[in-house]
C-alpha cells in the first residue's frame, strides 16, 4: 500500500514547536494523522527541504508539508512511472461538437457506469457527506447522461432517506432522467451551469464524477475555491489515471461501445448510425478516454490544488480506493467545511491520511 499524506500547519504553531522541540519531536508532531504510523524520524528528509521550510517560517507565510514529495519517508513513495499531465482537448468539451454525438458519448458513459459500477466503493464517503447538509441535497456537476447516478442513487436513498439529486451540465442532457426509477427525487437543471461560476447558495453537496480532469489547474482551483466560499461539502471522484495501464484499458473502449450500444435505452436510430455505419461515437469515446487519462490529477496534485484554493476553512482528504474486479482504482478528493476555531487553537488547515485499499 502506498501512503499519501499532506499536513498543512499554521506558522504560529510551527514557531512554538520549533522553540520547544527537537527536530525529531517536531517530525513526530507533523506526522499526526488519522491511522498513520510514525515514519521513522528525519531519515528521509533532505537538508535543502528542511532549509526551505525554515525559510518559509521566517518569512511568515503558511507552510505546507507534503510527505510524499519533499519530505519522503520510508513508507511513502512516488510512482517512478508517473506520466506527465497533458491538458489536451476532449471532443465533448468543444462547443462545436455535434449535440447528437455528445449525447451518444455521454449515454454510453452512463450505460457502462451502470453496468460495471466502478464507483460502488464511494458510497460510504458519499453518504457521510450528504449527512452533513440539512436538506440532503446533492448537486452533481458535469453530469452528462447521468453518469453513475442511476445505480448509486437508489443505494444512497436507502442510507439517507429523503435525499434529492440535481444533475447539472454545461451542455444538459435531460434525456438521462429516463434511466432513473420514477420513485427517486432527481431533476436535471434545464439551463447550463458552469462549475467555475457562482454556485447556488443552498445547502447541498457538490459532486464531480469522472469530470474534474476537465478543468485546467487554474480552473480546478477556482472550482474548489467556490466550495470554500459557499461552505459547500465537495466530493471529486475519478476512475481514469495517468498510467500506462489506464491508457491500455482505454484502447478497448471502441469495442465496448460496439458491444454496449444495443443495450442502451431508449434506443435511437442516430446512435446506431453513428456507431456502426459511421463509427463516430466509438472514435469519440476512444479519444476522450485517452485524453481523460492524460488529464487526470494524481492524489497529491489534487491536494496541492485544494490547499491553493482554500488553505483554511476546509478539511481536505485525498486518496485512492481499489475495488476487486475493477481494472483501475477510484481517485478521490473530499472537502468538508470546518467549524470556526477558538482564539487559542492552532491554525491546522487540513490533514489527510489515505492510500490504496
Amino acid at each position: 500500500m502506498v501512503s499519501r499524506e499532506v499536513l498543512a500547519v499554521g506558522v504560529g504553531e510551527l514557531r512554538r514547536l520549533l522553540c520547544s522541540t527537537s527536530l525529531n519531536q517536531l517530525w513526530a508532531v507533523l506526522s499526526r494523522a488519522e491511522g498513520r504510523p510514525e515514519c521513522g524520524g528525519l531519515s528521509g528528509w533532505r537538508v535543502v527541504d528542511i532549509a526551505a521550510e525554515f525559510a518559509a517560517i521566517l518569512w511568515g507565510r503558511e507552510v505546507t508539508v507534503q510527505v510524499n514529495r519533499a519530505f519522503a519517508c520510508p513508507t511513502t513513495s512516488v510512482d517512478p512511472m508517473r506520466l506527465p499531465r497533458l491538458h489536451l482537448f476532449e471532443l465533448e468539451d468543444q462547443p462545436w461538437f455535434p449535440h447528437l454525438l455528445r449525447c451518444g458519448l455521454t449515454d454510453y458513459l452512463a450505460a457502462i457506469a451502470e453496468r460495471t459500477r466502478p464507483y460502488a466503493a464511494v458510497l460510504p464517503s458519499l453518504t457521510a457527506s450528504v449527512a452533513q447538509v440539512p436538506d440532503s441535497l446533492v448537486r452533481d456537476f458535469c453530469s452528462g447522461g447521468g453518469g453513475p447516478w442511476p445505480s448509486l442513487l437508489p443505494a444512497l436513498a436507502s442510507a439517507v432517506p429523503g435525499v434529492r439529486l440535481e444533475l447539472t451540465d454545461a451542455y444538459p442532457n435531460p434525456q438521462g432522467l429516463a434511466r432513473f426509477p420514477s420513485t427517486l427525487a432527481v431533476t436535471y437543471r434545464p439551463t447550463g451551469l458552469e462549475a467555475m461560476s457562482s454556485w447556488p447558495e443552498d445547502a447541498a453537496v457538490a459532486t464531480f464524477f469522472s469530470a474534474f480532469h476537465h478543468f485546467a489547474p487554474a480552473q480546478a482551483t477556482d472550482v474548489l475555491r467556490q466550495a470554500s466560499v459557499t461552505r459547500t461539502p465537495v466530493a471529486v471522484f475519478e476512475v481514469t489515471q495517468r498510467s500506462l495501464k489506464a491508457l491500455a484499458v482505454m484502447c478497448f473502449a471502441p469495442i465496448a461501445v460496439l458491444v454496449m450500444t444495443p443495450m442502451i435505452r431508449p434506443a435511437r436510430w442516430w446512435r446506431l448510425l453513428f456507431t456502426y455505419v459511421m463509427p463516430l461515437i466509438p472514435f469519440a469515446v476512444w479519444w476522450d478516454g485517452l485524453v481523460s487519462c492524460w488529464r487526470t490529477y494524481h492524489p497529491d496534485e489534487l491536494m496541492a490544488l485544494a490547499m491553493r484554493a482554500a488553505p483554511s476553512g476546509m478539511d481536505w482528504r485525498v486518496g485512492e480506493w481499489s475495488t476487486p474486479g475493477q481494472p483501475l482504482p477510484v481517485t478521490y478528493l473530499l472537502g468538508t467545511p470546518t467549524s470556526a476555531r477558538g482564539p487559542g487553537e492552532p491554525d491546522v488547515a487540513a490533514v489527510t491520511a489515505t492510500g490504496a485499499r
